[in-house]
């Protein structure tokens, strides 16, 4: 009871609210994806426009449940464990409502769209920048040894990936990088927070632009 009306809007869930659900209990991962979310929305609902009631809303938990355990092989209980956890991991910090905002962007049908258009070209970046294995063995890596291994990228990676894709700066600054961070992942733990009070992700952007400059002027000479 409880868990639904912390994300009721208007007395209903809305694809919305589900979505915030669904990573403010950090189910989202490599195989647990938002167009994944919106598929399991849709098939409760009737349609992503329809918002959900209680019975609804804990019959969408179910299905994502079984779709968890029968297409990834997750444990049974993997869900209401992940969903048990985050009730107790809460901690505040700076920005939460923008960080809604962000991820509120992230999440529209539009937006999952064109991530569907591209899920390959971005999972071929994930891999690439992957920390859990070492650079000469990446280049054999599957989509589907990420789902299997829950493999990661760290944050600083995925600036470089960012880098390298010039998408930045060209069409995000390292500010609005840390944005999206946040409204993807808040912190959970006083150590999560830290990292992004200590703003070392544009303390390390700065310190890879200068040492890309210093390359650059000794080159020219």
């Amino acid at each position: 009871e409880g868990l639904f009306h912390a994300f009721v809007t208007s007395g209903l869930v809305s694809l919305r609210d589900f979505c915030r659900f669904v990573r403010d209990r950090r189910l989202l991962d490599n195989c647990i994806t938002l167009p994944i979310v919106h598929e399991v929305f849709k098939d409760v609902a009737g349609d992503l426009r329809t918002a959900l009631n209680k019975d609804k809303f804990f019959a969408a938990i179910s299905v994502l449940t079984t779709f968890a355990v029968q297409l990834f092989d997750y444990p049974s209980d993997y869900i209401l464990e992940r969903i048990l956890k985050q009730e107790e991991e809460q901690v505040e910090f700076e920005g939460a409502r923008l960080q809604d905002a962000h991820f509120d962007i992230l999440a529209t049908v539009d937006a999952v769209k064109t991530m569907s258009r591209y899920h390959e070209a971005l999972q071929e970046g994930f891999l690439a920048y992957t920390v859990d294995l070492p650079l000469n063995e990446r280049h054999a890596l599957r989509w589907r040894d990420a789902e299997d291994h829950n493999l990661t990228i760290l944050a600083r990676n995925m600036l470089r990936f960012c880098r390298a894709s010039s998408l930045m700066p060209h069409m995000i600054s390292v500010e609005s990088f840390v944005h999206v961070l946040l409204a993807v992942s808040a912190p959970r733990s006083p150590e999560e927070k830290e990292f992004y009070d200590s703003n070392i992700l544009v303390q390390d952007y700065e310190e890879q632009l200068n040492t890309d400059n210093m390359q650059v002027r000794s080159e020219e000479h």
